[in-house]
């Protein structure tokens, strides 16, 4: 019943399409915030954070975890977001059924090269 609950309310939260409302978790938008910022902190040589003390030290250790990413790792994100724009210019209306199928592929492949 609770997941008939969350699937209810993603659908309903921000007029988010039923297609999506799998992928579309918090999880998974707490990982892209902090592959955007990642992004920023490996980008950007004065990166600086609005947080403070130990806080701003926590965040800056966990963002500097980006500085081990492999150039294939990059070059990856950069074909997903590739990916994503071709797919919004192609498709004005909104719908990201082609990219949810791409994401479920590729979600299943992660998987079944973990067991292999």
């Amino acid at each position: 019943m609770r997941y008939m609950l969350e699937f209810i309310n993603a659908v309903s939260a921000f007029g988010t399409d039923p297609m999506l409302s799998d992928i579309l978790t918090d999880e998974n938008s707490r990982h892209i915030a902090y592959l955007k910022d990642c992004v920023a902190y490996l980008a950007d040589v004065d990166f600086d954070m609005e947080f403070e003390g130990e806080e701003y030290e926590d965040v800056m250790s966990y963002l500097k975890e980006a500085d081990g990413w492999s150039q294939e790792f990059i070059r990856g994100l950069t074909l997903g977001v590739l990916a994503g724009i071709d797919t919004d210019a192609r498709n004005p209306v909104g719908y990201k059924h082609e990219m949810a199928h791409l994401y479920r592929l590729l979600n299943a492949i992660l998987i079944e090269s973990r067991f292999a």
